[in-house]
């Protein structure tokens, strides 16, 4: 899965990214982990991948990381901002 490649433009500033759906005209801003997500789905990545990422630069366990990942991107998908 990955970040939907149409009407989507993400800005990464200093602490946070800011996706704007420009389908919706609407937009949200991720910090923390949200923002290391955000980058990693700009490519395909499976579930498994960001897990992984997140437990080797957060200090964070699987479990905790499979927990964020899972409601990350169900938020993504009940925007439609992902690809699958």
């Amino acid at each position: 899965m990955q970040l939907r490649s149409q009407d989507l433009a993400v800005s990464h500033l200093d602490d946070e990214t800011v996706l704007l759906d420009l389908r919706k005209s609407s937009y949200i801003s991720v910090k923390g982990s949200g923002v290391e997500l955000v980058r990693l789905l700009s490519d395909n990545r499976s579930e498994t991948d960001l897990v992984s990422a997140l437990v080797a630069k957060f200090d964070v366990g699987e479990a905790q990381a499979a927990t964020d990942v899972r409601q990350f991107l169900d938020g993504m998908r009940d925007r439609g901002l992902l690809d699958e």
